[in-house]
């Protein structure tokens, strides 16, 4: 066989092995986004771009017990309320109202917009890798990056909160939870140091404000 032939036949091989595993990838892509429900809200935003896609959370609407008892662990002396508001409904633990409850949270305070998927994912493995949650708090946060907290969320590998905060509220989370802003150039790097994050015991996050705190608010 000359050295032409097993030139073309190496790079067949390697062509070959190269499409079965991008099918691989592909199928377990698709497997893990069917483990949650995509699709169109039965009620859309009329701000929501055309073609937006919505998840049907797997959330289920507060009972009346849980009500009281997260109303009641917002009043207590150690829980501090901060202007915020949660990014997107699609991030919701709990519905009527949209909000996100999460537990021993590894905390991260961005100065910019998330805009870009890769800019949360070392973050995201990082926190998975430890049993953690993640509370992520920005001025804005991209649609993609929701859908795939979300997607996430409700497959139930990683449990995140995304609160949106204007300056002066972030200064306040990271005054509360011991994290230090995070400018938008050193969060598309990818690297972050472990002393830029903070943590907090529990988190609570709606429409109407941010709640840190410690005690566990699915209890009395």
């Amino acid at each position: 066989m000359s050295n032409s032939v097993r030139a073309f036949v190496l790079a067949l091989a390697i062509g070959l092995v190269l499409l079965v595993i991008a099918a691989i990838h592909d199928r377990r892509a698709r497997l893990r986004a069917e483990r949650v429900e995509i699709a169109p809200d039965d009620n859309p935003s009329p701000d929501a771009p055309p073609g937006r896609r919505y998840l049907h959370l797997v959330a289920a609407p507060f009972t009346a017990d849980e009500r009281a008892r997260v109303e009641q662990w917002r009043g207590l002396t150690t829980t501090q309320r901060i202007e915020a508001s949660l990014a997107d409904p699609r991030l919701a633990t709990h519905l009527a109202p949209p909000t996100c409850i999460v537990h021993d949270a590894v905390v991260l305070v961005c100065e910019g917009p998330i805009t870009e998927v890769r800019e949360v994912m070392g973050v995201c493995q990082r926190t998975l890798d430890a049993g953690r949650t993640l509370l992520l708090v920005a001025p804005e946060c991209g649609d993609a990056v929701v859908e795939m907290l979300a997607v996430n969320l409700h497959a139930g590998s990683l449990a995140s909160c995304v609160a949106i905060a204007s300056d002066a509220a972030r200064v306040r989370v990271r005054e509360l939870t011991g994290a230090a802003g995070v400018p938008a150039s050193d969060l598309r790097s990818g690297y972050l140091p472990q002393g830029v994050f903070g943590r907090a015991e529990r988190v609570v996050c709606d429409g109407t404000g941010l709640w840190i705190g410690a005690g566990d608010p699915d209890e009395p």
